[in-house]
Parts: C-alpha cells; sequence; structure tokens
C-alpha cells in the first residue's frame, strides 16, 4: 500500500466495473458513471494500490471486489488527471478520494476503493457528468476468470 493521501493524484488510474448491458454499439454508457440520488460519490478503485502490472491490479481489485460480477463485463480504466479536467458550467468540483472499505464478516478490507465526489452548483444534470467521464476511459479490461 502507498502512503496516504486524502485524493489521488493526476498520474493515478482508477477502475470502474461495467456490466454488459452498459454498452452501447461497443462504448461505455455514460450512465455507469451517474451520481444518484442516495449517493455521496461515484464507487472506483486505485490501481496503484496494488503493484506489478495492470493485469495483477485489476486482479486483486477483482478479488476484493464486493459486487457480483457478469463474466461478460469490463473494468473500464480512467485516468484521474484526465477526469479533473472535465470542465463543465455549474461543477464546483470533481475530485477522487479515498474511500477504503473495512473487514466485514463476509469480505476483506479493501483499500482500494475510492469515489468521484461530484459537488454540483444547483441543477446540474448528472446524466451529462456521467456521458463526461465516460469519454475519460482509457481501456477496458476482461474480468479475470
Amino acid at each position: 500500500m502507498h502512503s496516504e493521501r486524502e485524493y489521488l493524484s493526476d498520474q493515478d488510474n482508477i477502475v470502474r466495473y461495467v456490466k454488459p448491458t452498459s454498452f452501447h454499439k461497443g462504448k461505455v454508457n455514460g450512465d455507469v458513471f451517474r451520481l444518484r440520488p442516495d449517493e455521496t460519490g461515484i464507487s472506483v478503485n486505485w490501481m496503484e494500490c496494488f503493484s506489478g502490472s495492470k493485469e495483477n491490479q485489476i486482479k486483486e481489485i477483482n478479488r476484493l471486489t464486493r459486487l457480483k460480477l457478469n463474466k461478460n463485463g469490463k473494468y473500464a480504466e480512467l485516468n484521474v488527471g484526465s477526469v479533473y479536467k472535465i470542465e463543465l458550467e455549474r461543477l464546483e468540483c470533481l475530485k477522487v478520494q479515498k474511500s477504503p472499505l473495512v473487514k466485514t464478516k463476509d469480505f476483506e478490507e479493501d483499500g482500494s476503493h475510492c469515489e468521484i465526489l461530484v459537488q454540483p452548483l444547483g441543477d446540474l444534470d448528472m446524466a451529462l457528468v456521467g456521458e463526461k467521464i465516460a469519454k475519460c476511459i482509457s481501456e477496458l479490461h476482461p474480468i479475470p476468470q
């Protein structure tokens, strides 16, 4: 594990699981990155929390996931710097904050868990935010079997 920082830096990379039904014509639907009313942030995982190759980082994230994954789903990779560069009218702040998941009876601790925090001003259209974030995807990774 790396030293503690509250927010990820421009050089860091994150992934979010994308279910097979969230692809349209080979592209990821922006709804995958939509903040829902009861959420404080969009759940993602920090790749550099784990050492080694991208493949190894994905395997570790996959091993610790608390989601039910479809083998035909993918992990969408985004560079944090590209997410930070998103500019939208009425968007005050877009940050990726560490949000580790604590160990429970059924799950190990997951230090890679983070949230994309969206602090909109007024009635910002969250669907538009999701579409902009989806455009930052740099690579799609298969679910490790």
